[in-house]
Protein backbone atom coordinates (compact mmCIF):
# COMPACT_ATOMS: atom_id res chain seq x y z
CA UNK A 1 0.00 0.00 0.00
CA UNK A 2 1.14 3.54 -0.70
CA UNK A 3 2.04 5.78 2.23
CA UNK A 4 -0.35 8.64 1.38
CA UNK A 5 1.82 11.06 3.31
CA UNK A 6 0.37 14.06 1.46
CA UNK A 7 -3.11 13.27 2.79
CA UNK A 8 -1.74 13.07 6.34
CA UNK A 9 0.13 16.38 5.93
CA UNK A 10 -2.98 18.00 4.47
CA UNK A 11 -5.11 16.80 7.40
CA UNK A 12 -2.55 17.98 9.96
CA UNK A 13 -2.34 21.36 8.23
CA UNK A 14 -6.10 21.72 8.24
CA UNK A 15 -6.11 21.07 12.01
CA UNK A 16 -3.72 24.03 12.23
CA UNK A 17 -5.79 26.31 9.98
CA UNK A 18 -3.91 25.84 6.69
CA UNK A 19 -5.69 24.21 3.76
CA UNK A 20 -3.75 22.26 1.14
CA UNK A 21 -4.57 19.56 -1.36
CA UNK A 22 -3.12 16.05 -1.36
CA UNK A 23 -2.21 15.44 -4.98
CA UNK A 24 -0.07 13.51 -7.40
CA UNK A 25 -0.13 11.09 -10.28
CA UNK A 26 2.27 9.06 -12.34
CA UNK A 27 5.77 9.03 -10.91
CA UNK A 28 4.93 11.79 -8.40
CA UNK A 29 2.09 10.14 -6.51
CA UNK A 30 2.42 11.74 -3.09
CA UNK A 31 2.54 15.53 -3.50
CA UNK A 32 1.14 18.45 -1.58
CA UNK A 33 -0.47 21.28 -3.53
CA UNK A 34 -0.73 24.75 -2.05
CA UNK A 35 -3.26 27.00 -3.74
CA UNK A 36 -3.51 30.29 -1.90
CA UNK A 37 -5.84 33.01 -3.05
CA UNK A 38 -4.50 35.54 -5.54
CA UNK A 39 -5.01 38.14 -2.82
CA UNK A 40 -2.65 36.41 -0.37
CA UNK A 41 -0.62 38.81 1.74
CA UNK A 42 2.65 38.55 3.64
CA UNK A 43 0.95 37.62 6.91
CA UNK A 44 -0.91 34.74 5.24
CA UNK A 45 2.32 33.50 3.63
CA UNK A 46 4.02 33.59 7.04
CA UNK A 47 1.20 31.48 8.50
CA UNK A 48 1.56 28.87 5.75
CA UNK A 49 5.36 28.80 6.02
CA UNK A 50 5.33 28.48 9.80
CA UNK A 51 2.54 25.89 9.88
CA UNK A 52 3.73 23.43 7.23
CA UNK A 53 6.78 22.13 9.13
CA UNK A 54 4.59 21.33 12.14
CA UNK A 55 2.04 19.62 9.89
CA UNK A 56 4.77 17.56 8.22
CA UNK A 57 6.22 16.56 11.60
CA UNK A 58 2.76 15.54 12.85
CA UNK A 59 2.16 13.45 9.72
CA UNK A 60 5.53 11.71 10.09
CA UNK A 61 4.77 10.94 13.75
CA UNK A 62 1.41 9.46 12.74
CA UNK A 63 3.15 7.11 10.30
CA UNK A 64 5.81 6.16 12.83
CA UNK A 65 3.05 5.24 15.31
CA UNK A 66 1.54 2.72 12.90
Amino acid sequence: AEAKMSAAVSAAGLERGVFSYPAGSGAARDCLLLGPAFTINGEDIDIIVSTLPDAIDAAVRSFEAR
